[in-house]
């Protein structure tokens, strides 16, 4: 039994919601609206964005459970402890691979993964380093299908339209923003695509990148672009590029489950995916991009026999999720 006693017994989902990107923000809110859609009335949802940084302290002690989500380790590290002072379980969802920051990060990181109630990953590599800090660490994948889509403005799909007729391949990849790694790496791998592509002239690549900043952070490098390089550097819902693409490119050198190759995966969409983590094994590995063939290697994957379609086995997330959430309620 717990030692406090709170009058509520609903889960306080803690995280952010898309300003428009993100894909830890994206999981978010299609997790909200699939719990309201199911009439799910057992959760509060406290946005980061909107509340002043101390509420969620303020918060925390009312509630049967928290569900944190953030890539912050020290925000991971002080929940983590503060639930555990407060007695309150404590779910946290690790997007991001293990490991993937700097000594003190991780450190923080590791030690959250100790003291919460029910840590998940996203992938094997993590689950065999989290296994080690806290049995009671799940695998669970962050895919949630879409519960809305909003369609392409007619301007982007007329130009995407115009590219089908110009270009015998479209391929497709997106970024949040523009992020680096401890050794100063291009986490998401754009500029290597970009030129991959180039290389291709059969092919268009279309990068989505919302909040703008790659396309700048690539314009201050390159006095030059490739022409088959797109960019849509506007909010709009990825789901709509992926229905539109031959393939699908995951270029990043580390990763967690990767929102955007379930999405494509889900499209019938061909992906391929750097071996940097694991992937599905619908997904086409490549360990060097510069020794890889995008357009050769997607001819012939689409000149194989048509099969019947068979969608990708994806656990239900959502209802895993209530199923935890009642879990920790009934410890109190």
């Amino acid at each position: 039994m717990r030692a406090f006693h709170r009058s509520g017994k609903k889960v306080l989902i803690i995280g952010k919601l898309p300003l428009p990107i993100g894909g830890v923000r994206i999981h978010v809110q299609r997790l909200i609206q699939d719990l309201d859609k199911r009439g799910y009335t057992d959760f509060i949802f406290h946005d980061l964005d909107r509340n002043p940084f101390w509420k969620v302290f303020t918060e925390t002690g009312k509630y049967g459970a928290v569900h944190l989500h953030t890539s912050n380790p020290w925000f991971q590290l002080a929940m983590s402890l503060y639930c555990q002072f407060l007695q309150v379980p404590l779910i946290i969802t690790y997007h991001s691979n293990i490991g993937r920051y700097n000594f003190t990060r991780n450190m923080a990181e590791s030690m959250s993964v100790v003291i919460a109630d029910i840590p998940i990953v996203q992938n094997k590599e993590s689950l065999i380093k989290t296994k080690k800090l806290n049995a009671k660490v799940i695998l669970m994948s962050t895919f949630i299908p879409p519960v809305y889509i909003n369609p392409l403005n007619d301007v982007i799909r007329q130009q995407i339209l115009d590219l089908k007729k110009q270009y015998r391949y479209l391929f497709c990849t997106n970024a949040w923003n523009v992020t680096f790694d401890t050794q100063g790496r291009e986490i998401y791998g754009i500029s290597e695509l970009m030129d991959c592509i180039s290389l291709n002239n059969q092919s268009v690549l279309i990068i989505s990148d919302p909040s703008g900043n790659y396309q700048r952070y690539i314009k201050k490098l390159r006095t030059t672009l490739p022409v088959n390089v797109f960019w849509i550097s506007e909010s709009h819902d990825f789901w709509n590029i992926l229905e539109h693409s031959h393939a699908f490119v995951r270029n990043t050198i580390t990763d967690g489950t990767s929102l955007s190759i379930q999405e494509a995966l889900r499209c019938d969409t061909v992906v391929f995916a750097l071996d940097s983590v694991s992937r599905s094994p619908a997904c086409h590995l490549y360990h060097d991009l510069r020794c890889f063939d995008l357009e050769k290697e997607l001819e012939i994957i689409l000149k194989r026999p048509v099969k019947a379609a068979q969608k990708p086995f994806f656990s239900g997330t959502v209802d895993d999720l209530i199923k935890l959430y009642k879990r920790c309620i009934d410890q109190i």
